[in-house]
This record gives structure tokens, sequence and C-alpha cells, in this order.
């Protein structure tokens, strides 16, 4: 059960919420959310600030799971959900009549009994964890048929208990796009993925990557799209998980209708 309070006044917008969960196994509990945004009409900016608490139960496969090369022979009988608390605060502007949007946002988390994978123990509870970090963006009109967008992140996760970095969680990533409508019914779009190296089970880490994908789209009569898509566009060979490998190059074409 949930339940929003808002307000919205020349340029403020205030909101309040509260969730109750009921869960089976873990009984209910009640989180707030809090939000507040300002645009200033003159300048075209935008400030924000958030507030939340999160409840997460474990799924019903982490509750029943076997990690049998692990050594265990039944599911892990103390697994927690985790419990969140969370803040941000942002900028944005507009700029050039809105052709060009910039942003930029700090964000801090803590979570109690944030679940992970690990190849010893199988889904397990991490007592303190802490994210905290900043994500950019950009969007651009660059004229009335090229758009360009991007963002970046920086996330510091750590084990608080342990003082170490959380496993699979990088702390760069990166993603652009630029899309070019070639003629009214063609469009074009190209994008780049930035994954920075993350740490994996135990001691071993995972390598950065960077992929390109290509995507183009034409509207053969107003219901009927014809489309295509090639992932991975230079073929980068690279993991995501230690141990599960990823697709090379790879291209989809088909045709997509509506009625």
């Amino acid at each position: 059960v949930f339940g929003v309070v808002a307000y919205e006044q020349s340029g403020l917008n205030l909101s309040a919420g509260l969730r109750l969960d009921d869960h089976s196994v873990f009984g209910s509990i009640t989180n707030a959310q809090i939000r507040g945004a300002y645009t200033v009409a003159d300048t075209d900016t935008k400030v924000f600030a958030n507030w939340g608490e999160g409840f997460k139960a474990p799924s019903i496969n982490q509750l029943t799971y076997i990690c049998g090369f692990c050594g265990l022979t039944e599911p892990s009988s103390d697994l927690q959900p985790e419990a969140s608390d969370a803040w941000e605060l942002g900028i944005e502007q507009k700029l050039f009549d809105g052709r060009l949007k910039l942003g930029a946002t700090y964000f801090s988390q803590d979570t109690e009994d944030l679940i992970i994978f690990t190849f010893t123990g199988g889904y397990e509870n991490v007592d303190r964890a802490k994210s905290k970090g900043v994500e950019l963006f950009v969007e651009a009109n660059v004229s009335e048929t090229l758009r360009f967008n991007a963002n970046y992140t920086y996330n510091k996760a750590e084990d608080q208990a342990t003082d170490t970095q959380l496993i699979r969680r990088p702390k760069n990533k990166f993603y652009a796009a630029a899309t070019w409508d070639v003629m009214e019914a063609l469009s074009a779009n190209i994008s780049v993925t930035h994954n920075g190296e993350i740490l994996d089970t135990g001691v071993s880490t995972v390598d950065d990557w960077t992929t390109v994908d290509f995507r183009i789209s034409y509207q053969l009569v107003e219901n009927v799209e014809l489309y295509g898509r090639i992932n991975n566009l230079f073929d980068a060979d690279y993991q995501v998980i230690t141990g599960y490998a990823t697709p090379g190059i790879a291209s989809y074409f088909g045709v997509r209708a509506s009625f």
C-alpha cells in the first residue's frame, strides 16, 4: 500500500509519500520519501533534492537457491531483506532556448544487509554498505536532424565493515549516443558504452571494456517500420562477470508494425 501527496506552484514542486510492504516471511515495514524541486523560469535553472528509504526482500530464487559448488546442501537460512536510506542533490540547466541541457547530481546511499552472491556462500548479506558519487549528463539538439546525449557516473561503493570495494560495482560508467535523422523516414543511431574495472569475487578483477552499437530504422509506410542493429560493432572481447562470455559482433534485422 502506498500514498503520495504533491504540491506544485510557480516553479516549486514538493511531494511526500509513504509505502507499506507486508512480507509473509519478514513482516511489515513502512518507508518514507520526500522530493523537492524549484525551477527558476528566467534562467531555466532547476535545483532539486530527494530523500527516501527503501526495502527489498530476497526473491524466491534467493531464498531457495542451494549453491552446490559452494559446498552447501540447503539454502542460506539467515538471508535478510535489504534496507536503505538515500539522498541526492542536483542541478539542471537549459541553454540556447532549450537546445542544450546540462545536469549534475551528487548521491549517497546507505544499505543494511545488502544481498550479494559469492562463490563460497551463495547468496549472502553485507552488513553495512555505502555508495556515493556523482552523475553528469548532457543532452543537445545540435541541429534539426542531429541529436546527442551522454552521461557519466562515478560511484564509490564500499563494504563498510571491511572497508573494501563492493563486488561488481564499477567506479566509472560512461554512455554516449548520437542520432541522425538522415531524412524524414530514415534515422540512424550510434552509441558507445564504457564500463570501468570491477572487483569480482575474491580478489579477482574484471577489466574495463568499451562497446559500440549501431541502429538504423526506416519508416516504410505509416504503420510499418524496417529496422536493423549491429551490437558490439568492433567485436570487442570482454566479460561483465568472470567466466561469463559475452557475444561478439551480432546483427539483427526486422519489421515492426503497429495497429
